[in-house]
């Protein structure tokens, strides 16, 4: 991602680090970062304006 989107590490460290506070990443060691799945009451197709 440094790389990608011409990032620092320490930014992306940080970004990672509040994703994974509020559970919508989680971090395997050795493996890597992953989407968790949304918890109950947290589907945000709910908020998404009718259309």
């Amino acid at each position: 991602m440094c790389d990608e989107y011409g990032l620092s590490r320490p930014t992306v460290r940080r970004a990672v680090a509040e994703l994974v506070a509020a559970e919508l990443v989680f971090t395997v060691p050795q493996r890597g970062t992953y989407v968790a799945e949304p918890t109950r009451g947290d589907d945000r197709q709910d908020d998404a304006p009718d259309a």
